[in-house]
């Protein structure tokens, strides 16, 4: 079928087009209450999307359709209306991405997990290791949901591109609930936990079901907080949210954008400090070649070959990452897919960061959504502990829920210290902790 879209695609007098098929196998198991089995389904998608573009002089139009059979009427009559739409989506003129540019071959990167090609059994087992796990606590599953994937991907141009790749992942979510007797009311609390990994093998049930349940209880047992101001620590899952958030850019990444560079809207400059630093100098780049990280791709939907970029370097702005279309704008090279945020750690260790008093340690947020131009944000804290002395001297820890961690990306950085311990999750790979002082909580008290 491709090669016959590919023969009506060259009939045309365009400036060029391009063809992404995308195959993928969907394994997903679904469990009610006390986690009895309701549903196993397996499904299969075969998708391709064409992308024309069409020559204006200084300016090419582009439009993109999908096709799911080959009908060479209907993909025809696609093709002119795509060109049409063309005419209003004009932009200044980039080139597509060549064979010739492709002096390298993309590096071996291990994206598959064998295991999870054809996952039925492996999900079922996973499923056994979180229902006999939970049973050591007092705490009801509500639902949990398995999937296992498998993709395939490849791109293909009108300049000989023709690049292939294959991934797998997993993802869980487990619905936990707990409940307490207060003042004769029974009290529940429920909680939703989340991950997705590349590989079975990086998935371990018992500390899963075992920190999932600590934090549910812990949420049960936790109270509102008054409004804080001093040293903020972010850890594990809430320092990744912090450095990549899982709904956009962090703005400390978004800057480094060749798109946001045209635009007039970057507020770095080559070669220049990104703020005043009074504590750990960041260092971040892209990295889409992790071994099994979720968003490691060895190209981008353009065609163009990924590599590692360092973004800024000991708090200096050193290069921006680009499309091929922005690339071309600024005159630079295009960086491929855009991968995981990588930030080097500190030279502190975790404990050393805990030890001044008093002391906000966040581990949840309900989400982490920063403006991604302006870098302000408000985000509600869904888990965290208060630490600090008593009257007799002794370290009380307790944990709360509710208020708002405020502040300015640009800003807080300046006061942050990270841990020298790394962890990598999907989409992060950087500090387990990072401590911020001078740091405001809003309070719900």
């Amino acid at each position: 079928m491709i090669n016959k879209i590919k023969q009506l695609l060259q009939k045309r007098k365009i400036f060029g087009w391009k063809i992404e098929v995308i195959s993928s196998k969907s394994t997903d198991l679904y469990f009610t209450k006390n986690l009895e089995s309701e549903s196993e389904l397996i499904g299969d998608r075969f998708s391709i999307e064409i992308v024309v573009y069409k020559d204006y002089g200084e300016e090419i139009g582009e439009s993109s359709f999908s096709i799911v059979e080959f009908n060479e009427k209907s993909i025809n009559k696609m093709i002119d209306d795509a060109l049409v739409i063309c005419d209003y989506s004009r932009k200044p003129k980039f080139s597509l991405p060549t064979k010739s540019e492709l002096k390298s071959k993309p590096k071996k990167l291990i994206l598959v997990d064998k295991k999870l090609i054809s996952p039925l059994k492996n999900l079922r087992k996973i499923a056994n290791g979180i229902r006999t796990n939970l049973k050591k606590y007092n705490v009801k599953p509500n639902n949990l949901e398995l999937q296992g994937s498998y993709l395939k991907l490849n791109v293909i141009n009108s300049n000989g591109v023709d690049l292939k790749e294959e991934k797998t992942s997993f993802y869980v979510e487990l619905t936990l609930t707990t409940a307490k007797k207060a003042d004769g009311k029974v009290q529940e609390q429920e909680f939703v936990a989340m991950k997705e990994h590349a590989s079975l093998s990086q998935f371990n049930a018992k500390e899963f079901v075992k920190e999932n349940v600590n934090i549910v209880e812990d949420v049960l047992n936790s109270d509102l907080i008054n409004s804080f101001k001093g040293n903020v620590v972010l850890t594990d899952d809430a320092a990744a949210d912090f450095f990549a958030p899982h709904l956009g850019l962090s703005p400390l990444v978004m800057h480094a954008s060749a798109k946001i560079k045209q635009m007039g809207l970057c507020v770095y400059s080559p070669k220049k400090k990104i703020a005043n630093f009074k504590g750990d100098k960041i260092s971040i780049s892209t990295n889409p070649l992790l071994k099994l990280n979720p968003t490691s791709s060895l190209f981008d939907g353009d065609g163009v070959i990924s590599k590692k970029v360092k973004l800024i370097e000991k708090g200096i702005f050193k290069n921006w990452f680009a499309s091929k279309q922005y690339a071309d704008y600024l005159g630079i090279t295009a960086t491929g897919a855009l991968g995981a945020v990588e930030v080097n750690g500190g030279k502190k260790s975790m404990k050393n960061l805990k030890q001044t008093l008093p002391l906000v340690e966040i581990v949840s947020f309900s989400s982490f959504v920063p403006n991604s131009i302006s870098g302000d944000f408000s985000a509600e804290i869904r888990l965290g502990y208060i630490s600090e002395k008593n009257k007799a001297g002794k370290i009380i820890r307790k944990p709360f829920k509710g208020g708002m961690f405020i502040g300015n990306m640009f800003k807080i950085i300046e006061n942050m210290w990270l841990s020298k311990e790394i962890i990598e999750v999907k989409g992060y790979r950087g500090p387990k902790i990072a401590l911020f002082k001078n740091a405001i909580v809003a309070g719900m008290k």
